[in-house]
């Protein structure tokens, strides 16, 4: 079941003068964002983003991830779970995780995205 928390990872990279982010262009959408998905029941945001970072990017698990300080928060009425997680919950966090740019290990996208961008 889906666990009430969001994952954004981003990947990354830094050259001498500046840090660059990937993002990711949806297939159906046509929209950039960064890898992302939601929680199952009795997985950690980190176990969360790791899977999506895998599912979305053949981004390996084995990668070296680092959980951010930064929090957000999402209104529960974007998901369709939020039946599921009781009436009392207005939002949910938005975990943000990080690991360094390892292009080479990307040897294709997940079907849902087309292209990404290291901008």
């Amino acid at each position: 079941m889906r666990a009430p928390y969001q994952v954004a990872v981003l990947p990354y990279r830094k050259n001498v003068s500046q840090w660059k982010y990937a993002l990711f262009r949806r297939t159906v959408e046509g929209y950039w964002q960064s890898i992302a998905g939601g929680g199952e029941t009795n997985e950690s945001p980190l176990e969360a983003a790791k899977r999506e970072a895998y599912e979305e990017a053949n981004i390996p698990v084995s990668a070296i991830y680092w959980m951010l300080a930064t929090l957000t928060f999402v209104p529960v009425y974007h998901f369709e779970a939020q039946r599921f997680w009781g009436k009392s919950l207005l939002v949910i966090p938005v975990y943000y995780i990080t690991l360094p740019w390892m292009r080479r290990l990307w040897k294709y996208l997940y079907p849902t995205n087309t292209q990404y961008f290291n901008g």
